[in-house]
């Protein structure tokens, strides 16, 4: 005769059957959320690293902001960017921002910053670029 509303077996099954689907809702909810943060940052730091392999940012540096602007205009439309060139003593000496974008300072979405130190002869530049969504 059986005592009880469950058998040893079912009451195993059951237990391990809910702990395994805790776990599976528990590592759902720890993903990265969907608002774009890492692709903000990595956006932010990729375009530092093409600006300087291309040459914009000691372009930048002497004065001429087309490539950077240039290279701005072609980014995916919902992506807003801007370059901030700072010198040793960390002045601002250029700023170039994507056309049609709000100030960075001034938004409630999301920014994130990237940051590189760019050489040019006897001196070197501080150069942070922002990524923020429209």
């Amino acid at each position: 005769m059986r005592r009880g509303f469950f058998s040893a077996d079912a009451l195993i099954a059951l237990i391990v059957t809910a702990t395994v689907a805790l776990a599976v809702l528990l590592l759902l909810r720890a993903t990265p959320d969907e608002s774009g943060q890492e692709q903000l940052h990595l956006a932010a730091v990729d375009s530092g690293a093409v600006l300087e392999a291309e040459g914009s940012l000691r372009l930048l540096a002497s004065g001429d902001a087309s490539g950077v602007e240039s290279y701005l205009d072609g980014l995916p439309e919902e992506l807003c960017a801007e370059v901030a060139l700072h010198d040793a003593s960390g002045s601002l000496v250029q700023l170039v921002r994507r056309d049609g974008c709000a100030d960075p300072r001034n938004t409630t979405r999301q920014v994130s910053a990237a940051r590189r130190v760019l050489p040019a002869g006897d001196t070197s530049y501080l150069v942070v670029l922002m990524a923020w969504y429209r």
